[in-house]
């Protein structure tokens, strides 16, 4: 997109930047966890190097809101609408935060229905995070694949269809 509206290439680069600088600064000033595992963290070879340098913006972005998420994870019962819009993002982010995305809308439910704790925003906040993890799914054609999508390495070899459980 900023390549369309005339912006030079160093835009990217400047962009991931700031979003790994907003990151340490989330992880030093806000995080929940000890300042040495916040300093080991910013400093191990994915943070510092991998998604810093080395990838364009896409990690470090689902990095920050993971944290994010990880820093508002006290709040969940009382902003569920925020805490499920984070998730959303995080599943919208990239392909590698599925798992994850999957694993905090099962313990979060888990812990909202054993605590409890289930008014009615929090079945609006739920919703918005788990209309993410589809949309995101189908995004990349997990549920109801375009006709002409192959799949490629997948269907071709082995006759797997990960869409055809659904």
């Amino acid at each position: 997109p900023f390549a369309k509206i005339g912006l030079p290439c160093i835009v990217v680069g400047l962009l991931n930047y700031t979003l790994s600088l907003g990151l340490v600064i989330l992880l030093l000033w806000k995080s929940p966890f000890p300042k040495l595992t916040s300093i080991l963290a910013i400093f191990s070879f994915y943070i510092f190097w991998q998604y810093s340098i080395d990838a364009r913006g896409i990690y470090i972005l689902g990095l920050l809101i993971l944290f994010t998420i990880a820093c508002l994870y006290e709040t969940r019962h009382t902003k569920p609408i925020l805490f499920g819009s984070l998730i959303f993002l995080l599943a919208n982010c990239n392909v590698t935060m599925f798992p994850t995305v999957a694993g905090l809308l099962a313990v979060w439910f888990a812990e909202t229905v054993i605590a409890k704790k289930t008014k009615p925003v929090f079945f609006i906040g739920f919703s918005i995070s788990t209309l993410g993890f589809i949309y995101a799914a189908w995004q990349v054609g997990l549920i109801l694949p375009p006709s002409d999508f192959p799949m490629v390495g997948i269907t071709d070899n082995v006759g797997f269809q990960p869409y055809a459980m659904l």
